[in-house]
């Protein structure tokens, strides 16, 4: 009997200290993954080859290191898949589509006819491959598998309420940082690009980049910023005022917050809502505008059933008046360019022109596509109106990811993000409490998914990043509690 209890003894001793060490090893890919969401608007949004390469590093460590967390019991990851598979695997076939384009053991057929040319202008065998760059769209699938494990870790990590709210917190802290950052910036007359690389941009004056180079990217990245701060604002009124009667009670305790506890969350909201103005970008505007009314809906729609709509719609109220406010303090820009749009017809001929070419991309390789990421090579073989200046982007993420990728792995991309939604939309029936989480997974993908139809923010690794984490962050509290609890009694 002493034999066999000093061996329980022992084997509970051994298991105790590897569980300690997998809490510390998930706790350090909690931190490191906190840092690189931290630091990737700062290097220009990520946006150069030197710095989406070391986000990828940070992720795929971040990644790493969490597996290495759970590597003793393998299942966890079976169990926190519970609900995702059909999403996880129509990404999976759509990256595995993208892999495919790089290789050069592909039928003939498939490949593009300018491999074809060019074995014979040069005389030498070329193995021939879909994409017609395929170091270009080796790179696109690279950022685009750290997006995914950005989008699981955020998953992961806040599958608890505690680590959620965290997760959540560093975001809008960061984002403010970075709004009152672009301030700076503009209040000693630099921009990003001339502190990394010493040359200034002409467009700053008049635009509102930040960190990033181009003001509709900050606009996006600021914009989810806005939204998830005024979630967390709206969402503490709400329960500041739970279990108050009266109107002139709910007023009270609803000046008191928004003057004590809710006043950091209220000025992150302003700061982040001011940068998105400032930037003057049209389409970020109103996507952000977008996001928050649809938030301010889903809210009168959770609250009404609970008796609480009026005082979700006071405190939704104070913070559309505040934007209001701020539009007419920091709207300068976006006046000028809604000004500018109006006196040349309400029209952009240059995105008509580019939306047009994309389509003639898509149509001449919709199921194979050209490749990712080579729309700047393929774009002047179809352009109809030469350009004084090289066209990188179709200035919309859906025709230029149809265009690069195909129609088929494009598709299976999108039904995955909409089913994500989907399952964020679930949860905000079949859970009680921090519905603020799923809400904003929803929240961000209308906003991102409005202003991907005027822009290609969602090409910046900061703002994809970013993205990423608050869906992967609604996702995770999406599930009703029983589920949860499942899922953390066995890990």
């Amino acid at each position: 009997m002493r034999d066999r209890g000093g061996t329980a003894r022992h084997v509970l001793g051994f298991n105790t200290f590897w569980s300690s060490k997998d809490i510390a090893l998930e706790r350090l890919s909690f931190g490191v993954f906190l840092c690189a969401v931290a630091w990737a608007p700062f290097p220009l949004g990520s946006n150069r080859p030197w710095s989406w390469s070391l986000l990828v590093l940070l992720i795929t460590g971040v990644w790493i290191l969490w597996c290495c967390s759970i590597w003793r019991n393998p299942k966890t990851v079976g169990r926190l898949s519970r609900g995702l598979l059909g999403p996880i695997i129509l990404g999976l076939l759509a990256i595995g589509w993208g892999i495919i384009q790089v290789v050069p053991f592909v039928p003939a057929d498939w490949a593009r006819p300018a491999w074809r040319i060019a074995a014979e202008v040069t005389g030498r065998e070329v193995a021939p491959t879909i994409s017609v760059l395929p170091w270009r769209s080796t790179t696109e699938i690279m950022k685009l598998s750290s997006y995914v494990m950005a989008a699981w870790l955020a998953r992961v990590f806040a599958r608890e309420p505690k680590q959620a709210d965290i997760l959540l917190n560093a975001l809008v802290a960061i984002g403010a940082f970075y709004a009152a950052y672009g301030f700076v910036l503009v209040l000693i007359g630099q921009s990003q690009f001339e502190i990394f690389y010493g040359m200034p941009l002409q467009q700053v004056a008049r635009d509102f980049p930040g960190p990033f180079v181009n003001h509709n990217s900050f606009a996006t990245y600021e914009g989810l910023i806005a939204v998830c701060a005024g979630v967390r604002l709206v969402s503490g009124g709400w329960h500041q005022t739970e279990k108050v009667q009266g109107v002139r009670a709910h007023l009270t305790h609803l000046a008191q917050y928004l003057l004590g506890r809710g006043i950091a969350w209220l000025l992150a909201t302003a700061l982040a809502f001011s940068a998105v103005l400032s930037t003057g970008s049209r389409g970020g505007n109103l996507a952000t505008w977008a996001a928050m009314i649809a938030l301010v809906l889903i809210a009168l729609g959770l609250a009404t059933p609970q008796k609480r709509g009026w005082a979700t719609l006071a405190i939704a109220s104070s913070v559309m008046i505040t934007a209001l406010a701020l539009l007419e303090m920091n709207g300068g820009s976006l006046s000028s360019r809604l000004n500018d749009m109006s006196s040349s017809g309400a029209t952009d001929k240059t995105r008509l022109l580019l939306w047009n070419d994309a389509v003639h991309m898509i149509h001449n390789a919709p199921l194979t596509g050209w490749g990712l990421g080579t729309y700047q090579i393929v774009y002047p073989l179809f352009s109809t109106t030469p350009m004084p200046f090289i066209m990188d982007k179709a200035h919309n993420d859906y025709l230029e990811l149809a265009a690069g990728w195909g129609l088929p792995a494009a598709v299976l991309w999108w039904v995955a993000l909409l089913w994500l939604n989907g399952v964020c939309l679930r949860g905000l029936f079949v859970r009680r409490s921090n519905l603020l989480f799923p809400a904003l997974g929803i929240g961000a993908s209308i906003l991102v998914g409005i202003h991907s139809l005027f822009d290609f923010s969602l090409q910046m690794p900061a703002v994809a990043l970013t993205y990423a984490t608050i869906l992967g962050m609604g996702v995770g509290q999406a599930f009703a509690k029983s589920d949860r609890s499942r899922i953390g009694s066995q890990t």
